[in-house]
Parts: C-alpha cells; structure tokens; sequence
C-alpha cells in the first residue's frame, strides 16, 4: 500500500493514514496554529535570448 501511496506511515512507527477513509468534510472546530506554519516563496526569473 505504501508502494502506491494508498496510506502514509505516521511518525510514530506504528500506525499508518489512509487518507481514502477521511470524512470528506472539514472539521467545524479547526484551528491553524499559524506560529509553525510553513512559508514558501517561489520567484521565477525568465529570459529570453535572442541570436
């Protein structure tokens, strides 16, 4: 299952997330804790040549 990324080992070593028995619905009470979120900035520099 692993192979075809049909569940995730968590980190505990232990148990694993199978993301396809999920509710589909968010949860109501859920609160991002923003202090440890990730951030990514992607800057993109094109050129273009001319011969």
């Amino acid at each position: 299952m692993n192979k075809f990324e049909l569940s995730y080992e968590l980190p505990d070593k232990s148990s694993y997330l199978v993301p396809e028995l999920l509710p589909k619905e968010e949860p109501d009470d859920f609160e991002w804790d923003e202090k440890d979120e990730l951030c990514f900035i992607i800057l993109m520099i094109t050129f273009c040549l001319l011969a």
